[in-house]
């Protein structure tokens, strides 16, 4: 009981702290979460640009994706050990949304 406890708390951290993104207002979308004895995998969708970055060039709305799924998959790996103890790996993976 005590994992779907700390598994829930994770959630909880997740909803909260990843609402907005610092690149972008888009929610984080969890896609899976699962917990295993000693391992932890992770999925989720990279968040999209902000509506006003269609006036950026290309390759600086690429980089601000780019950098935004880096900054939440260093959140959500502290916020997994940190809320998860014993678990000694993880495996995380973003997905982007084609066009």
């Amino acid at each position: 009981m005590k994992w779907v406890w700390a598994a829930s708390e994770l959630l909880k951290k997740l909803r909260f702290q990843l609402r907005f993104g610092e690149l972008s207002r888009a929610p984080l979308k969890l896609l899976r979460l699962e917990v295993r004895e000693g391992s932890a995998e992770c999925e989720w969708l990279a968040r999209a640009n902000d509506p006003w970055d269609p006036d950026l060039p290309v390759a600086v709305r690429v980089e601000n994706q780019t950098s935004q799924a880096l900054r939440d998959a260093l959140t959500i790996r502290q916020l997994l050990f940190d809320s998860l103890p014993e678990v000694h790996y993880a495996s995380l993976k973003v997905y982007r949304r084609t066009a």
